[in-house]
């Protein structure tokens, strides 16, 4: 009866994740909207894109691999969400070094 008390509500806690998600997009498409309209004005933009989206991987790659753990579907989509992120992290490192060198 008191057991769940101390616990924070799951909806609450995955109501937050989607606020965090919708904001990420926005600023995503934010960013992406400049990069397009004068890409070599806007460079600085790119690293950051990366960045955001390679957060939402990771977010996503978290909720699966947590939500996983009895179904292998979840867990492996959850691995290829890690790995996607991972593969951003590199390319945001890639995209700001070349940025910040030219």
């Amino acid at each position: 009866m008191y057991l769940n008390q101390k616990n924070k509500n799951p909806r609450s806690v995955q109501l937050l994740g989607d606020i965090v998600h919708i904001l990420i997009c926005i600023c995503i498409v934010a960013l992406a909207v400049l990069a397009f309209l004068d890409p070599a004005e806007n460079s600085m933009v790119y690293p950051v894109i990366f960045f955001l989206a390679a957060v939402l991987n990771g977010m996503e790659a978290a909720g699966k691999l947590r939500r996983g753990s009895k179904k292998k579907n979840q867990k492996a989509a959850g691995l290829v969400f890690a790995l996607a992120a991972f593969a951003l992290l590199i390319l945001t490192a890639v995209s700001a070094v070349s940025v910040w060198r030219a």
